[in-house]
């Protein structure tokens, strides 16, 4: 249940939202645990999440200066946490073809139920050097048994932006991004005890793990993007990201410092062939990235793809459009769910045919 408000007040404050929330959520998991790799010792669960929030407009300067500040506030019954949010945003319009920004903000991500509760086994991962026991042999893996923490608290992020918007013509258009984030209170495995042995068939080491948030890290970036309309039926767009991490509490590669690549270029271009036929390509690269994982050397390669799509306006409400995608190669990997046990997902190429109707 949510009531939200819109109102003005007075000239010079808009209050673009307000209100509140409740929402309460019950669910059981079921399933044989003792077959799976990972469960959640708590099959049921209910919880409470109370809200509040606010967001307004201030014009400090009519048509030149503006404030914008909002605030959220959550109140969860099964923990008693209060999750507050803050965002503030100065927009600086010197004039009608430029624009300037510069935002603050703070946002909270609390624990899930998993990082509470799991328990897992985690793929295993060579020891530093090899140990051999008398009637056992040479044992050279560890396995990582991962444990949730009843006492996970939260992640925190503390935001920086700066932005630079100008339109030199009609048909042209520049921005330029800058932003420094800074994270505390991260997701972090470590171990919570010693090695254990382990006899079986295969006998080795079990090594406990548990979730906590010690973690910091420090990320820096910029987005610079262009429009272009160069004729009245073509349209331009290039962009090109930067990302960087500047600044990690772990040495080595770590879950929040990784499966972000460091580069990203798109390219989309649209142009109307006539009246009623419309072609959209979007072409995109990314850079190579590594995927935290407790297998070494699984690396993302950098990949190049394309998606285009023709679309024919048969009537005033029937759009039928034929859609391309991933036409440059015919699998290609772009993502790995570890450190968890996972299948290897590729992106495929495909085409599909599509029909909208609008009433």
């Amino acid at each position: 249940m949510e009531y939200q408000q819109q109102q003005r007040l007075g000239e010079q404050v808009d209050f673009h939202l307000w209100g509140g929330g409740w929402r309460h959520t019950r669910d059981e998991i079921l399933g044989d645990a003792a077959e799976d790799y990972v469960r959640i010792d708590n099959t049921r669960d209910q919880a409470d999440l109370f809200s509040l929030f606010a967001q307004g407009e201030f014009a400090l300067v009519p048509e030149r200066w503006a404030l914008i500040l909002g605030a959220r506030v959550d109140l969860r019954r099964r923990r008693e946490a209060r999750l507050p949010a803050q965002r503030a945003r100065l927009l600086f319009t010197p004039d009608k073809t430029h624009s300037l920004w510069a935002s603050v903000a703070r946002g909270v991500r609390t624990a899930s139920r998993a990082e509470q509760a799991v328990a897992g086994t985690l793929p295993a991962t060579p020891l530093p050097a090899p140990v051999t026991l008398p009637g056992l042999g040479t044992i050279s893996d560890v396995v990582p048994r991962l444990d949730g923490n009843p006492d996970f608290g939260h992640e925190y992020l503390d935001a920086l932006d700066l932005g630079w918007r100008a339109a030199w013509s009609p048909t042209l258009s520049t921005e330029i991004a800058a932003y420094h984030y800074r994270y505390d209170d991260l997701r972090y495995a470590s171990p919570s005890g010693t090695p254990e042995l382990i006899f079986g068939a295969v006998p080795h080491f079990v090594q406990p793990v548990r979730l906590d948030t010690t973690e910091r890290a420090r990320v820096s970036g910029v987005e610079l993007t262009a429009n272009w309309r160069p004729t009245a039926v073509w349209d331009l767009a290039a962009s090109l990201s930067l990302n960087h991490l500047g600044h990690s509490s772990v040495d080595g590669r770590a879950e929040f410092s990784e499966g972000t690549p460091e580069r990203i270029f798109t390219l989309r271009t649209g142009y109307a062939i006539s009246p009623t036929l419309q072609w959209d390509a979007w072409l995109r690269h990314s850079s190579a990235l590594y995927t935290y994982s407790f297998q070494a050397g699984r690396q993302i390669d950098p990949h190049w793809t394309l998606d285009m799509r023709l679309g024919w306006k048969a009537s005033r409400d029937l759009e039928i459009s034929i859609v391309g995608q991933n036409l440059l190669d015919r699998r290609h990997l772009e993502a790995i769910n570890e450190p968890l046990p996972s299948i290897l997902t590729e992106i495929e190429r495909g085409v599909y045919l599509r029909a909208d109707w609008r009433l």
